[in-house]
């Protein structure tokens, strides 16, 4: 091999390390952060608050015959279902509308139990909880559809000592996230959707 060819082969070999050392350039590991966090809107406004949802207590209150039952109230179970009373097996309510709620039971008390029935079904209120660095920390009635920055300011927002960057959430259902609330002041889209039951915590710095 001449000494023109060695020098040419050598140019390539340094090209071609370039090339494989510059695409590793700004590259995360596997499970790393991946720079900025993505936006969230995609999930916020998922939640209807008109549904029933597992963990919600429904009260049901019969009318219209004679001696009719005692209002039944019961919390709905992990698996979405709750037993109204003389029923043969439980009822479907998560994910229904307490109308369609309505609906589902007078079909299962009309005809096979009462010629006749009235009943009406209506959840109670509902909550969220707001806990550690905020002005007013406690339990507060989820109104509508919500997101965590609704939920900060039910709260009178953070105090002097909150580490706004590493705000927890914890789901109703199970599961947290992580909230940062300086990003989701400059960018709405970065704010979150709250659900009830939801627990947000927000921790002390530590300077």
């Amino acid at each position: 091999m001449t000494k023109g060819q060695k020098s040419c082969r050598s140019v390539v070999w340094a090209f071609i390390l370039v090339l494989v050392l510059g695409s590793g350039v700004g590259c995360n590991p596997p499970g790393g952060s991946g720079g900025s966090e993505p936006p969230r809107t995609g999930d916020i406004g998922r939640f209807n608050p008109d549904l029933l949802t597992k963990g919600d207590r429904v009260v049901i209150t019969y009318a219209g015959i004679p001696n009719p039952p005692l209002p039944h109230s019961e919390q709905i179970r992990q698996d979405g279902t709750i037993s109204p009373p003389f029923l043969d097996g439980p009822v479907k309510a998560a994910g229904l509308t307490t109308g369609e709620l309505r609906a589902q039971l007078m079909s299962r008390y009309v005809p096979s139990l009462y010629s006749r029935l009235s009943l009406t079904v209506k959840a109670e209120e509902r909550y969220f909880t707001v806990d550690g660095e905020v002005n007013a920390p406690g339990l507060y009635p989820y109104i509508g559809t919500m997101t965590v920055l609704d939920g900060i300011a039910s709260a009178r927002g953070l105090n002097d000592f909150a580490n706004k960057k590493k705000i927890r959430i914890t789901r109703s259902e199970g599961g947290s996230v992580n909230f940062n609330y300086n990003r989701a002041i400059e960018n709405r889209d970065y704010d979150r959707p709250l659900y009830p039951g939801d627990i947000i915590n927000v921790p002390r710095r530590l300077y």
